[in-house]
């Protein structure tokens, strides 16, 4: 029989994120600064003295009592500094490139346990009425020392500076257990007024030291309007994966087609394959999210740093599930 406490607790968390811009920088460019401060605080509501009896195996309830003790779990500061004209609208050329370090110490579990976070993001995009040209890059530095296992820069859990919603595309996924990854992608849009097609396509690598590429994809989708609201559509997405964690190496391909009809009031179509596009209730409208939160599955019951190998197994599973995945839909819709 063992004497134990056990208590009720509850995490307050608050940050704060101040900015200050500069936006008379030549080539119509604007110079931004930002600090943050943001803290994690433990409330112990209440306690209770309990007797652990290892043969029955339940805690035997012997009292207790109010506990109201605060406790410091967290502090980080963030800076960052934005340069560009990313802000503007319209056509023409945009770029940016942002310096984002964020510094997490820990006063419990583990006394003066202490994470330092770089971020470098760089996109550069073209624009005109008809077509557009984007790459982007994005180098993370993580260096977790003795940190929780769930702290991670795109995960909620420990990240005072995320809400509910997390960061994690697949390439993030990939780089969970890398000190330093760069995922960069590249990304072209057609939709030329005088034709009947709209095309865009996207590709991607995720690299670590001596530019080894240990994550690649490529995805592409194509609207084609046939006659009087008739229309084709094409959607594929090729992704090789050669992470030397996860014991694996796999190359997978999914797709999907749609035939179908557009008017005024009502919608019918019939599509073949894994339908990339689920409806969205907030913009009540169908959005291109639909491989994205399959594939994110693989973090949904948590992500640790110490099982990111166990993470990996399961995200090349989801791509198993979408390369099999050989559904016919059939789908009307009627507008009021």
């Amino acid at each position: 029989v063992f004497p134990s406490t056990v208590y009720a607790t509850r995490e307050n968390r608050s940050a704060s994120l101040y900015w200050l811009g500069y936006r008379r920088i030549p080539l119509g460019a604007s110079l931004k600064f930002a600090y943050g401060s943001a803290s994690s605080d433990l409330d112990r509501l209440y306690r209770e003295s309990v007797t652990l009896d290892p043969a029955l195996g339940v805690a035997v309830p012997a009292g207790g009592g109010d506990a109201g003790v605060e406790d410091r779990f967290q502090e980080s500061d963030r800076f960052a500094v934005v340069l560009g004209n990313h802000d503007g609208a319209g056509n023409g050329l945009r770029w940016q490139a942002l310096w984002d370090y964020v510094r997490f110490d820990f006063m419990d579990p583990a006394p003066d346990a202490r994470a330092n976070i770089h971020r470098i993001d760089g996109t550069l995009e073209y624009k005109t009425k008809q077509w557009s040209a984007a790459i982007n890059v994005l180098y993370t530095d993580q260096d977790y020392g003795n940190t929780p296992d769930d702290l991670l820069v795109d995960s909620p859990v420990r990240n005072v500076w995320l809400n509910a919603w997390d960061n994690f595309t697949v390439a993030n996924i990939v780089g969970i257990d890398r000190r330093a990854y760069t995922r960069s992608a590249v990304k072209l849009k057609w939709s030329p007024e005088n034709l009947r097609v709209a095309a865009a396509t996207v590709a991607g690598l995720v690299t670590v030291s001596n530019a080894r590429a240990e994550y690649a994809w490529w995805q592409a989708d194509a609207l084609f309007s046939v006659y009087r609201g008739i229309y084709v559509e094409i959607d594929t997405r090729l992704a090789r994966y050669d992470k030397p964690s996860w014991q694996r190496t796999s190359t997978v391909a999914s797709g999907y087609a749609e035939v179908g009809y557009r008017g005024r009031y009502v919608e019918i179509n019939i599509g073949y394959g894994f339908d990339p596009r689920v409806f969205d209730f907030v913009i009540n409208e169908f959005a291109h999210i639909g491989r994205t939160e399959v594939l994110r599955a693989s973090v949904a019951d948590g992500a640790l740093r110490s099982e990111a190998a166990e993470i990996g197994r399961k995200l090349l599973d989801q791509e198993q599930a979408l390369e099999n995945n050989h559904s016919i839909k059939l789908e009307t819709i009627i507008r009021f």
